[in-house]
């Protein structure tokens, strides 16, 4: 089609493999949450309703500051690479029945995973072109077309667990995951020469070590904190997804005036920025309605739609 094959067919292809996995994944979730054990881990319907929630959330908020290290401190490339890698362990760990610790365990791989991934694909995909080049529009037009593929994902994870039990649609999450992972490191190299390897907007060496330690540090103790406090029942979920959320209102806030105000961002660049409030405002009710469709509208589905149709029960 005219673009370069080998960089936006890789890529195109790592980001249809990862659709795939986290649309088959939240196909089920829901369920898996509250379904009683041992098929699911017996969470109330409200409690899980909100774990799904509070998941997106935190993964919107983390992609700040994956950002940040990969224009800072990695590069598209090695953030790419440690996203991928964490994600699949993340699905293989759901893939095995080890609980509400396995279950944790899981979506901290996620978070972390998201926590170093921002938007190093997009970005990744636009190193391959000059800025003025007409095909960059359209390469990502093709990546975002061939990752919504993956909506296709929740029919076949949506079988599989009522056949074969969640466990084993997660297991098909972990499968699709690892195709992308095993395809991007076995191509980058060759098809990205040194697009992507360096950050673009360097740390000084000594303040990008300090800032990847403390990241480390903070990341350990509030995972710490968290699991005790949820383990000797001082937090209830609900009670951390509503401050979750609040936080959640005010941090994109923050950012764009942070963009705005920021000595990077020129006079002409200012308007620019301004121009993204309404589309940034519309993107997040969408996010909004497409998380309840995984949580609230999904236990809807279950409880009170009549799914018979010409005596085949969808």
């Amino acid at each position: 089609m005219g673009q370069p094959r080998g960089g936006v067919g890789t890529l195109s292809f790592v980001q249809l493999c990862s659709s795939f996995s986290n649309y088959a994944m939240n196909a089920v979730m829901i369920y898996y949450l509250y379904a009683n054990a041992p098929a699911g881990l017996g969470f109330d319907k409200a409690d899980a309703a909100q774990l799904i929630s509070l998941y997106a959330t935190v993964v919107g908020m983390t992609t700040i500051i994956g950002s940040y290290v990969c224009d800072r401190i990695l590069g598209c490339r090695r953030s790419l690479l440690v996203a991928r890698v964490t994600g699949f362990i993340g699905y293989t760990l759901l893939a095995f029945p080890l609980g509400v610790v396995g279950y944790a365990a899981a979506m901290g791989c996620m978070v972390f995973g998201s926590l170093f991934a921002g938007r190093c694909i997009e970005t990744l995909i636009g190193k391959f072109y000059d800025e003025n080049d007409g095909r960059r529009d359209s390469a990502f037009t093709i990546s975002y077309v061939i990752s919504n593929i993956g909506a296709a994902a929740p029919a076949l994870a949506g079988v599989i667990a009522a056949k074969c039990g969640y466990h084993a649609a997660f297991a098909l999450s972990a499968v699709l995951s690892f195709l992308g992972t095993v395809a991007y490191i076995a191509t980058y190299k060759k098809f990205f020469g040194n697009i992507g390897l360096e950050p673009d907007d360097p740390l000084p060496a000594d303040k990008k070590r300090s800032f990847v330690v403390k990241m480390l540090i903070v990341v350990a103790i509030v995972g710490t904190v968290l699991a005790v406090s949820f383990a000797t029942g001082k937090l209830k979920i609900s009670s951390f997804a509503n401050v979750v959320s609040t936080i959640s209102i005010f941090i994109p806030l923050a950012y764009l005036v942070f963009i705005y105000s920021s000595k990077k961002t020129e006079k002409h660049e200012k308007k620019k920025v301004l121009c993204l409030l309404p589309p940034f405002i519309c993107n997040a009710v969408t996010l909004l309605i497409w998380t309840q469709t995984i949580s609230i509208l999904a236990i809807f589905y279950e409880e009170k739609v009549n799914r018979v149709i010409f005596g085949v029960e969808i």
